[in-house]
């Protein structure tokens, strides 16, 4: 997944945060989705 965002956002990603159920170790499967923040250096348009 973080291969796929650095190809859409390219030298503009500074990181990617996951938070959420996988976070915590309470993931699941059919239920939970995968939650994550990815901070920019400028503002994507």
């Amino acid at each position: 997944m973080i291969k796929r965002i650095k190809d859409i956002l390219g030298e503009n990603m500074l990181s990617v945060y996951l938070y959420g159920s996988v976070s915590l170790g309470d993931f699941r499967l059919g239920w939970s989705d995968i939650d994550i923040l990815c901070l920019c250096k400028s503002t994507i348009t």
